[in-house]
């Protein structure tokens, strides 16, 4: 029928065409020809699914139904010099006389470009999306280890803090002991010597905290290697 949607084509058993639908010539970009079927692929323009790899004449659908051959392709591109690029299926079925001769075939096309380029958009979204996801996974951890090392060094402050109020009343006995013996260079030289070692120990902790180093130098030592648990963070 002139209104139907589907292209459809049927040449007789000489490849002859007897039926080319107004569907068919819109797709495929040209009317019927008496090109021989080995010429079909080149004229029309078909190409596998890629749009590169041109479509071997022989190995078109209605050249095998032609053959007697039931042939289906559901993905196939056609670009010609009037059509600027088509994905469609297309099914091809032999045709017999009755009492069982070859009569032609039959070829119907369904134009498949707004499926094909949806499926190719939700491919394109779905690869956008995983990237997103990747990213802000990323920055995610990022923050999560900054917050670590955050919460860590504070909690090693208040710790310097406390060990300093621990300390406070110790310092107050000894400078009120030291008041009149300020000529005693051996009790001030102990008395700050004690407060070096004060700040060496609250110190120590960052010096020695291995939460700040970078990933490259924690996979170089191994420390989150299971084997090197306990060698790996020794040697760092």
């Amino acid at each position: 029928p002139a209104n139907m949607p589907d292209a459809a084509g049927v040449p007789d058993e000489n490849a002859r065409p007897q039926i080319f639908n107004s569907a068919a010539e819109r797709m495929l970009g040209l009317g019927p020809t008496d090109d021989p079927p080995s010429e079909w692929s080149a004229r029309y323009g078909t190409y596998y699914a890629d749009g590169v790899t041109p479509y071997p004449a022989e190995r078109l659908p209605i050249v095998r139904a032609l053959g007697g051959e039931e042939a289906d392709e559901p993905d196939m591109f056609v670009r010609n010099e009037r059509q600027e690029g088509l994905w469609l299926s297309a099914s091809a079925r032999p045709l017999r006389r009755e009492d069982g001769a070859a009569w032609g075939a039959v070829l119907v096309c369904h134009d498949m470009t707004e499926r094909k380029r949806a499926t190719e958009e939700i491919r394109r979204l779905n690869a956008d999306l995983e990237s997103r996801v990747r990213a802000r996974t990323a920055s995610l951890e990022a923050a999560n280890d900054q917050l670590a090392r955050e919460i860590d060094e504070r909690e090693q402050v208040t710790e310097a803090l406390r060990q300093k109020e621990k300390l406070a009343p110790l310092e107050r006995m000894n400078r009120e002991h030291a008041g009149p013996r300020a000529d005693v260079s051996e009790l001030d030289a102990r008395i700050k010597a004690y407060e070096l070692a004060f700040r060496m120990q609250a110190e120590a902790p960052e010096a020695v905290h291995r939460a700040k180093e970078t990933e490259a130098t924690r996979k170089l030592y191994g420390m989150d290697e299971k084997e090197k648990a306990d060698f790996g963070p020794n040697c760092l």
